[in-house]
């Protein structure tokens, strides 16, 4: 007889702990799920999908730290994403939709394309950028100069020995003068 009460109480032991492991299991269920932001429980893989894909210069070099945003044109949501040290980037958990997608980078300019995302599809948008971006404008202005015609700016005298040792046209010291640009022969 006491055998047997020593079963009965074991398995009341056993009902118990498993009933409180039940119950300790539910509460830590309940409050995980309690925990999870709001917005990660409304997107998932399976009614989103993503965008993924290469930024490239003109020479096909990889472009790191380039901006790419893409915007679904329906809703306006928008999300961005800055390409790795390969140029490459990924944009998951977007709703479905087409959207716009943008890059832009230092030194390029701005690139544009269009996408449409479907229920788990995984859109690819490569970019190969033109160099150029940064652009500025400048505007000179001066007031415009106006040269006196009938002063000559400077004079040189020359020697008879300077005149003799001047390489010139045929010998002739008239033609040393119009090799000058402001050279004159004055009329005698």
């Amino acid at each position: 007889m006491k055998a047997r009460q020593e079963r009965k109480y074991k398995m009341k032991s056993n009902h118990r702990t498993l009933s409180f492991s039940l119950v300790l299991s539910a509460i830590v269920l309940l409050a995980s799920a309690g925990s999870v932001p709001k917005p990660l429980m409304a997107q998932s893989a399976g009614n989103s999908g993503q965008i993924v894909g290469q930024v490239l210069d003109p020479s096909f070099a990889s472009v790191g730290g380039a901006e790419v945003t893409v915007r679904n044109k329906n809703t306006n949501f928008s999300r961005s994403a800055t390409t790795d040290d390969a140029g490459r980037y990924a944009v998951s958990l977007l709703p479905l939709g087409p959207y716009e997608v943008t890059t832009k980078a230092a030194g390029f300019n701005p690139a544009a394309q269009e996408a449409l995302v479907t229920l788990g599809s995984s859109i690819t948008a490569n970019f190969q950028l033109s160099v150029g971006g940064n652009r500025e404008a400048i505007e000179v202005t001066a007031d415009m100069m106006t040269a006196d015609r009938t002063v000559a700016p400077s004079k040189s005298i020359l020697t008879d020995l300077q005149l003799r040792h001047l390489p010139s046209n045929g010998g002739r010291v008239q033609n040393i003068i119009w090799d000058v640009p402001t050279g004159q022969i004055e009329p005698e």
